[in-house]
């Protein structure tokens, strides 16, 4: 997700997407396939996770492995953990989905 001038307030709306989609990467080439599906918005200069896990576990990890992204401070954690969840048809829907959002938002941008 990306993020609006008014949820950035200082911080600026290239930053907070820059750090959005620094933690994106992070969690789509990580270890655990359940992380693909996390939305990550940044708001405020804050790392903000929403979205489904699969498990506690999982929950937990995308919490340590945000903050090992350069430039994340905070973290809030808003997933649910709803065990047995995750599909395979879910990630590709949700991979779809989220490479739609980012081509849209590549088209507005300045070039």
């Amino acid at each position: 997700m990306y993020a609006s001038e008014e949820d950035c307030g200082d911080w600026g709306v290239d930053n907070a997407d820059h750090l959005a989609q620094r933690v994106r990467l992070f969690f789509d080439h990580g270890p655990l396939r359940g992380l693909r599906l996390i939305e990550v918005e940044v708001i405020g200069g804050t790392v903000v996770l929403s979205g489904q896990v699969a498990t506690i576990h999982q929950k937990q990890l995308a919490t340590e492995f945000a903050r090992r992204v350069a430039g994340v401070g905070e973290v809030r954690n808003r997933l649910e953990v709803h065990e047995g969840w995750r599909s395979e048809t879910a990630l590709r829907s949700h991979d779809s989905r989220r490479r739609t959002r980012e081509n849209e938002t590549a088209d507005r941008r300045p070039s």
